[in-house]
């Protein structure tokens, strides 16, 4: 869920953030940043103050009560809940912590930090409309489980920034990597994914390195996998056979019940069980 929120950021970083991201993935940017790398620096909680209330009944949505500097500007900016939610936590924790911060004071450190973060990386972004549709064939299970993770996510962006990311380099192919890309699961099925040239330029290069039999549909099952277990420390595979796996107990938990069931995996287990 999206919501507008009050804030009073600093003008010359919120240019600069806009100037750096185009306009239609602004939100969609500064929300993967708060999710995935802003790190909340002690050495910055002198920065922190609450002067500038988010909202001032007397002046009106969005304005601050006080300006805290020059360059103090009142907006409306959108986030997701959750981006929202991990603000929150940590004006929370800076409070407890006898350090006064707002929402506001929150974000012009997390607009100071991506500004920072992303200040050599220009070519990350990639406007939704320069972005080449294609389809890949990725192991089956795979969509329903990319639709559940992404939630609020775009899943096009998140793919976008990981292949552009200095992580996913020629150099970073390892020889299991190498192994894994040569192998086509035995179930495949069609998603649509959205790229810029630009990421395809990255897949090419680092195809030029490996065996002429892998493809690009190889590689994004790579970045896929990587993604994933950069998220949850799982590689997919093993989350998609143990999606299939809960499944296959439950089907057969519901034709001979849980007793005969545990003594199946019981026998399993032990490798004392009748394959017929």
């Amino acid at each position: 869920m999206i919501k507008k929120y009050g804030l009073a950021l600093d003008s010359v970083q919120l240019d600069e953030f806009r100037k750096l991201v185009p306009e239609k993935i602004r939100r969609k940017s500064l929300e993967s940043f708060i999710l995935n790398d802003y790190k909340f620096s002690p050495s910055n909680s002198n920065s922190l103050d609450d002067e500038d209330n988010e909202i001032d009944k007397k002046r009106g949505r969005g304005r601050p009560a006080k300006k805290n500097s020059e360059n103090s500007i009142a907006t409306n900016m959108a986030l997701s809940i959750e981006a929202i939610t991990i603000i929150d936590d940590l004006v929370t924790n800076l409070k407890n912590k006898g350090v006064s911060a707002n929402r506001s004071s929150v974000m012009r450190d997390v607009i100071s930090n991506f500004n920072i973060f992303y200040k050599d990386k220009r070519d990350l972004f990639t406007s939704p409309s320069e972005r080449k549709p294609n389809t890949f064939y990725l192991e089956k299970g795979t969509h329903e489980f990319l639709k559940k993770w992404t939630k609020s996510r775009n899943l096009n962006y998140v793919i976008e920034q990981f292949i552009l990311s200095s992580d996913f380099t020629p150099s970073s192919i390892t020889d299991e990597d190498i192994s894994f890309l040569r192998k086509t699961p035995e179930q495949v099925e069609p998603i649509r994914i959205s790229i810029s040239e630009t990421a395809y330029s990255v897949i090419d290069d680092i195809l030029s390195f490996l065996d002429p039999g892998i493809t690009r549909t190889s590689i994004m099952r790579l970045v896929v996998q990587r993604i994933i277990q950069l998220d949850q420390g799982v590689a997919l595979p093993k989350l998609l056979a143990k999606k299939k796996l809960d499944a296959a107990i439950i089907n057969y938990e519901n034709i001979v019940g849980v007793d005969k069931t545990q003594e199946l995996i019981s026998d399993y287990l032990n490798k004392n069980y009748d394959t017929d």
